[in-house]
């Protein structure tokens, strides 16, 4: 029974540690999804908390993974488990009926799953919560409570630097589709095989006080007793949704200026999905910005600047910066789904994501000609895909070692008491 427990321990506290990084590594993400949860709950008057509540959660997750994984606090860390897939599992009962919300969150942007098949996940995750708590107290950790809590205050520091430096840079993984190396104008297309959407209609038609649903088959076109009253639609089969659906650019004169940014050889750009919300203009001057749209300007590439906000805004941040800066207009979730920064700055090459900076990162001089014109955009984009698992996979080790170091170094007064008996 003992080995079967640490089995289901050890892959519950995986299975933690998976879900908390992903959300981790995005908090930005993570706070967008919780927007989408309240606006399917009508409760948009909670917005305020999203980003909060995305940090709260992926560090609790994170941490309680921790724990799980090298039996730590055991029976906090198991009924902190339960707790969660306690209120998980009925929350995606939910959004498996309503399909209010077409994707959980609950890896992040690295792994979709169906809303049923994240019940159905859940229903199993939940059982082995019980189980491992059930159990907790039979089988107690081998490691002194002084030791339990220095790992913990560990797993904690651990799982708020991610979250952290998550926020001030970059992503430490970046799973969305304008990460660097992606080609947002394949992105954007539609595969010439792809499945097509299907839908059913549903004709509903009034006869004598009654109402009854018909189909575009059945339905009584010739008999003129009959009433319409309304139609809708049926997804009985899902099509292919392209990786990239929204990418569009509008200037401020209200042109289309989508496809010439993309056949730009070189385009520096600036977004800010929310001027208001960063104090643009001082971080425009004191860290760098300034520098590189200058630089820009002298070797004449075209530096934009993506924004949600409303005119008046741009047109106020416009007078306060005299570069050759061209202010165009975006969707607010598009230019969030772009960056994880408020502002960040991209180069394309090409309509290729040649790299990417959060305003923290940048430096006194950048490369406008990035080294990915050298190969494919796909080989672009899978080595740095594969430095970001490496180097998270370092700090997991770098975490593993510590913590084995902690468990394994003897206690000196312990060892004295030993001695003395």
């Amino acid at each position: 029974m003992k080995v079967f427990y640490t089995v289901l321990r050890i892959l519950l506290g995986a299975l933690f540690i998976f879900s908390g990084y992903v959300k981790a590594v995005d908090p930005w993400g993570t706070a967008i999804k919780f927007d989408e949860y309240f606006e399917a709950m009508h409760l948009n008057v909670f917005h305020f908390l999203s980003f909060s509540l995305a940090n709260f959660l992926s560090i609790l997750e994170l941490l309680v993974g921790y724990l799980l994984l090298f039996n730590i606090q055991q029976k906090w860390a198991s009924r902190m488990a339960f707790f969660l897939m306690l209120l998980f599992t009925p929350l995606t009962l939910w959004l498996a009926v309503t399909q209010k919300v077409t994707d959980c969150g609950c890896f992040g942007d690295a792994v979709k799953l169906t809303d049923w098949e994240t019940f159905y996940k859940n229903i199993v995750l939940l059982t082995i919560a019980i189980f491992v708590l059930s159990f907790a107290r039979k089988f107690p950790a081998v490691i002194n409570l002084k030791k339990q809590r220095l790992l913990f205050i560990l797993g904690f520091l651990f799982s708020a630097g991610v979250v952290f430096y998550s926020y001030q840079h970059l992503p430490l993984i970046d799973f969305r589709p304008f990460k660097i190396g992606s080609d947002i104008k394949k992105g954007m297309e539609i595969p010439e095989n792809a499945p097509i959407a299907k839908y059913r209609t549903k004709l509903k038609y009034e006869k004598d006080g009654n109402i009854k649903e018909f189909t575009q088959e059945n339905y009584p076109w010739q008999d003129t007793t009959w009433h319409f009253v309304s139609s809708s639609q049926i997804l009985i089969q899902k099509g292919y949704t392209p990786p990239i659906q929204d990418f569009y650019i509008e200037s401020v004169e209200g042109e289309d200026i989508t496809e010439n940014i993309l056949a730009q050889d070189v385009a520096l750009i600036i977004v800010s999905y929310k001027i208001e919300k960063t104090d643009f203009t001082k971080e425009y001057h004191q860290k760098y910005l300034q520098k590189i749209v200058n630089e820009a300007n002298n070797k004449n590439i075209p530096v934009y600047l993506f924004t949600a906000s409303i005119f008046d805004q741009v047109a106020n941040l416009r007078s306060y910066i005299s570069e050759n800066i061209q202010f165009c207009f975006a969707d607010e979730k598009m230019l969030k789904t772009m960056i994880r920064a408020n502002p960040g700055v991209i180069l394309l090459n090409k309509g290729i994501v040649a790299n990417k900076w959060n305003i923290n990162d940048l430096f006194g001089q950048i490369e406008f000609h990035s080294k990915i014109n050298d190969t494919s955009e796909e080989v672009g984009a899978e080595k740095n895909y594969k430095y970001q698992i490496y180097r998270s996979l370092f700090i997991f080790i770098i975490l593993i070692i510590i913590t084995l170091i902690i468990i394994v170094i003897k206690n000196p007064k312990t060892d004295i008491k030993k001695n003395e008996e």
